[in-house]
C-alpha cells in the first residue's frame, strides 16, 4: 500500500483508475479555488490600500486643484492686461 517515505498509492487497477479520474478533476478544481482566493485577497488589499493612502491622495488632489486655479487666474490677468493695453494705446 505504501512506497518509500510513507506515501500512499493504490495497488489495484480500479484504484489506479479512480485515482487518475480524481486527480484529473481535483487538481484543476483546486487551481480554480486558489485563483478565486487570490482575487479575494487582492481585492481586500486594494481596498485597504485605498483606505490608508486615500487621505494623502485627496490632499494632493486638492493642492493640485488649488494650483490650477491660481494658474488660470494668472492667465486671465495676463489676458486682461493685454486687452487693456490694446484698447488703451493701440486702438486709438
Amino acid at each position: 500500500m505504501s512506497c518509500r517515505y510513507g506515501h500512499i498509492t493504490p495497488k489495484t487497477d480500479w484504484g489506479k483508475i479512480v485515482l487518475m479520474i480524481y486527480s484529473t478533476l481535483g487538481i484543476p478544481l483546486m487551481l480554480v479555488f486558489l485563483a478565486n482566493i487570490g482575487n479575494v485577497v487582492a481585492a481586500a488589499y486594494k481596498k485597504t490600500y485605498q483606505t490608508v493612502c486615500c487621505v494623502e491622495c485627496c490632499l494632493k488632489s486638492e493642492r493640485q486643484k488649488q494650483k490650477e486655479k491660481e494658474k488660470e487666474e494668472k492667465e486671465r490677468l495676463k489676458e486682461a492686461k493685454g486687452f487693456h493695453f490694446y484698447f488703451k494705446y493701440i486702438k486709438r
